[in-house]
């Protein structure tokens, strides 16, 4: 494949605006039914809109490195939300302007990410096409595939498909010119601090993608290529160093997850007969719903899609049966591997490091699609597009054909066809789509405005099919009103949180729940899940659902219609009806206990009354028993007085309670006054990153169970509690660090261009 330099800015600008009107017709029509406040489904619903809201709140401390007390029980607001939104220069935008704006910003925020994955794709295909509209048409396809249809629900990896592109154009720049790095270090910066988990897999492609391009035409100059691998190398290093501030502490949160772990096994290396299926699906059809899909399955997560807007893989294929063999390029070379890739469970978990499989890499396969059928429809004459078209179609026609006869043999199967009308529509679709292909071709209009309009509708209208498809699941008003109830929750007592565990009740506002739907959660409050055999990637326990752990974990506060004899702390308008904040009877935020219980002793107990023995005993590691002597008195289970009223050690542990307590982004402070040694136990997750003091003096924190406990002296005593995310002052030195010199080296290199172009001047 011949090196093209980059040009064309108009065409850019066409692509923008192209890609903007493509988004703003699909998605601005659902705006209407909830007033501007865009719902879509449940992780949407229930992360992507209450994340954002808790983000900006946590953010307006001016404090990233500090404590999120909104997100279940409490964590690090890196570790939290640097997955989701934090590094997203999107999200960015979005904190100019009141946190209740959020939900009505963010249709108009995924337009913009429509846009800037359209330019960004447009300035990495423009390289290798000779005109603007055939990059243009490569653009739209990219940035509307199938990935990002089926990912509609995952509003965070839509900034990740924006900025993609950025990372092989610049190692396209490094290629042509070593000196030119800028591209290249800036592309790994803004990919890396936008989020860790892609950035990985970014990282892996990259590197594969480098290999098949210096290898392109034969073989490549050895020492050259050496040069070319340590200058991509140091660029990326340099990215990395520049985004070290989100990145290093994200990094050090992850090896200490459970999640880290390598999970496939040999067993992953084939695939089952329904999966091959489900997997050509993604790749023949347009994108369906990961939820309640048309066909093989009812729920699958892992992003099993790229489709190509109109003639799907026809385009691709003509690329690569014209360039096989002796006239391979590395673009018919690559395509075809990461093909293969995809059709084993295990090879596909390569670009995640083997911890899980997953095709949520596949976006940066639908980049390298796109290209090459821009190549394809900007020299039609010489590929076999009829052939590879007519093929195509033979796939779908097939596909779809013996689906339907499989669900006619297998009536007692729901799920090989759940929704047959959606489905078909998919099908018509694809096929529809090739079949303008087709005339397109016949009339030699491939490269051309109307082909340019064809894709466009082809773009817009698949994507507000998925959309609808997603909306028509369910009446999403009462998601929003728990939103917006949730936006105007306050935080009465901060030594007490609400008694439920509802991510859009608790986040938006200053609530602070019993749990936390998400991928990213706190290691003390898993660990402490563990003592009640509870295992979730998404998901914490809820501690409202536990006998006793809503007393434990201070849930004082609950809603009622009703206020009965109690007067309202808060009282809501909600659909027309009052709601009122009311309070129960709860253990406090830090109460001294008089008893400790072994972890095997508290297992031993049924799991139903472990939360009630909790209330009376604090959980420890017989490690830290002698620390506890004296202080504490053992307690074994048949001691525990299991199935007595909880008032009572609910009101002695209240009067046990510290004073004066208060908590901010750094942590939180308090003050005690017993007349004998204390342990204190704290309701909050022991997370790596806390520091204890006692009158200025540091002392040694206790895990129990995944909280903290801490001996506490007779008489009064200020107790101050802070946190630091792990990694996050020495990211930020490096962070700056690398930034100063990025700029420097980027002011320098400008002068030094100008002099250059002054010295052969006329003058």
């Amino acid at each position: 494949m011949i090196y093209r330099p980059e040009r064309g800015k108009k065409g850019m600008w066409q692509c923008a605006a192209l890609c903007a009107l493509s988004a703003f017709v699909s998605i601005v029509p659902f705006l209407f039914r909830y007033g501007g406040f865009l719902l879509i489904w449940s992780d949407f619903n229930l992360q992507q809109i209450p994340f954002g809201m808790a983000l900006h709140n946590s953010l307006a401390s001016l404090n990233p490195g500090g404590w999120t007390w909104s997100y279940a029980l409490g964590m690090s607001t890196i570790q939290a939300f640097s997955f989701y939104a934090m590094g997203s220069p999107f999200y960015w935008l979005s904190l100019l302007f009141p946190v209740t704006w959020y939900p009505y910003l963010v249709g108009w925020i995924f337009i913009l990410k429509y846009t800037v994955a359209g330019m960004a794709a447009y300035c990495f295909i423009r390289r290798y096409t000779k005109s603007d509209t055939a990059a243009i048409l490569g653009a739209l396809m990219y940035a509307f595939s199938a990935y990002q249809t089926t990912n509609l629900m995952y509003y965070h990896f839509h900034d990740v498909v924006a900025l993609f592109p950025l990372i092989l154009t610049g190692i396209e720049k490094v290629l042509e010119d070593p000196k030119d790095r800028g591209c290249l270090v800036f592309a790994v910066f803004i990919n890396a601090l936008n989020n860790y988990y892609f950035f990985v897999m970014e990282a892996v492609f990259a590197a594969l993608y480098f290999l098949f391009r210096c290898f392109d035409g034969g073989k490549p100059e050895f020492r050259r290529l050496g040069k070319d691998v340590l200058n991509c190398i140091l660029c990326g290093l340099w990215g990395m160093a520049m985004a070290a501030v989100l990145l290093v502490p994200s990094l050090m949160y992850v090896m200490r997850s459970s999640r880290a772990g390598v999970s496939v096994s040999r067993s992953d290396l084939f695939w089952s007969f329904r999966w091959l299926f489900f997997t050509l699906r993604g790749i023949l059809l347009p994108g369906d719903t990961m939820a309640w899909q048309s066909a093989f399955y009812e729920d699958v997560y892992d992003s099993v899609a790229a489709w190509i807007p109109m003639a799907g893989m026809g385009f691709a294929l003509a690329y690569c049966l014209k360039n096989r063999r002796k006239k391979s390029t590395w673009l018919s070379r690559m395509i075809p591997v990461l093909l293969l890739l995809s059709f084993s469970p295990l090879l596909a978990s390569v670009f995640d490091l083997f911890r899980e499989v997953t095709w949520r890499w596949w976006y940066m396969w639908t980049l390298l699609l796109a290209l090459a059928s821009a190549k394809v429809m900007e020299d039609a004459a010489e590929y076999p597009v009829k052939k590879s078209l007519l093929f195509s179609a033979g796939a779908v026609a097939a596909l779809c054909t013996g689906v339907f006869i499989a669900h006619a043999f297998s009536p007692e199967d729901p799920d090989i066809v759940r929704f047959p009308g959606r489905f078909l529509a998919y099908g018509g679709i694809a096929l529809g789509g090739i079949l303008c292909a087709l005339g397109l071709y016949r009339f030699g209009k491939l490269n051309s405005r109307l082909s340019v309009i064809l894709l466009c509708l082809f773009c817009a209208g698949t994507t507000a099919l998925t959309l609808g498809a997603y909306r028509s699941f369910w009446d999403f008003s009462q998601d929003k009103a728990y939103i917006e109830r949730g936006a105007r929750l306050e935080t009465h007592d901060p030594q007490y949180r609400y008694g439920v565990a509802e991510n859009q009740i608790m986040l938006p506002g200053g609530g602070s729940g019993l749990g936390i739907f998400s991928s990213t959660q706190p290691l003390g409050e898993k660990e402490f899940d563990l003592l009640f055999d509870y295992v979730s990637k998404n998901q914490t326990m809820s501690k409202a659902l536990v006998p006793g752990l809503r007393e434990l974990f201070a849930g004082k506060y609950r809603f009622s219609s009703d206020p009965g004899d109690q007067t309202p702390l808060q009282s809501m308008v909600e659909n027309g009806e009052v709601l009122h904040v009311l309070t129960q009877d709860v253990c406090p935020i830090g109460f001294a206990m008089d008893h400790y219980i072994l972890r095997d002793q508290l297992m031993a107990i049924d799991r139903d009354h472990r939360g009630i023995a909790l209330l009376y005993a604090a959980v420890i590691d017989p490690v830290d028993e002698a620390a506890l002597a004296g202080v504490c008195n053992p307690l074994l289970p048949e001691e525990i007085p299991l199935e007595d009223d909880l008032s009572a050690v609910v009101a002695k542990n209240t009067e046990n309670r510290v004073t004066n307590f208060d908590r901010d982004s750094r942590g939180f402070c308090c003050t005690s006054d017993y007349d004998r040694p204390r342990a204190v136990w704290f309701s909050v997750p022991g997370e790596e990153g806390w520091t204890a003091k006692i009158d200025g003096k540091k002392q040694e924190i206790i895990s129990s169970g995944g909280m903290m406990l801490l001996i506490v002296p007779e008489g009064h005593h200020e107790i101050e509690f802070t946190y630091v995310t792990p990694g996050y002052e020495i990211g930020l030195y490096i962070s700056l660090a690398a930034i100063a010199a990025f700029i420097l080296s980027s002011v320098f290199r400008i002068r030094t261009d100008r002099r250059r172009r002054a010295a052969g001047s006329p003058r």
